[in-house]
């Protein structure tokens, strides 16, 4: 279905163009540099349960020190990070800590069984996979969720 550009509610016109070369991680980064002190990640465990709330400079600082953890593991740009993670901070730091590298992060489902995971990485070719106790990491090399911060 067509939308007349001049009636929609939702056009605000032509979009901005994404910098060249642009990292997600510096990015979202550099906007918490101005309130280094302000909450920024909050995990939720249940409705109205903050079980830990990471302010922006904390949160820098770990995935800076996540980034180091990935390279000394041999994650570089362009190679892909299967995250194999639970409801945690672990997912959003790794995460960031790839992109960071320019490397690929593929996010997974904690839920999968091990033939899924075989599945999903015989297709997405990672080159590590992090992963938290309790759930499958599947093959290839991998590293535990409290051991990747360097």
């Amino acid at each position: 279905m067509a939308t007349d550009p001049e009636r929609s509610v939702w056009d605000a016109g032509p979009f901005l163009r994404t910098p060249d070369p642009f990292n997600l991680t510096d990015h979202t980064l550099r906007a918490g540099r101005a309130t280094p002190d302000k909450v920024a990640l909050e995990v939720i465990t249940a409705p109205g349960r903050i079980a830990e709330a990471w302010r922006f400079e904390e949160l820098e600082a770990a995935i800076r020190a996540t980034m180091t953890g990935l390279a000394s593991h041999g994650l570089k740009r362009g190679d892909r990070l299967l995250l194999r993670l639970g409801h945690s901070v672990d997912f959003p730091i790794l995460f960031f800590a790839a992109t960071g590298l320019g490397a690929i992060p593929i996010p997974s489902s904690s839920q999968w069984t091990a033939r899924e995971v075989a599945e999903a990485a015989a297709v997405a070719q990672p080159k590590l996979t992090a992963t938290a106790p309790g759930i499958e990491p599947g093959p290839g090399r991998h590293i535990e969720a409290e051991t990747y911060r360097g």
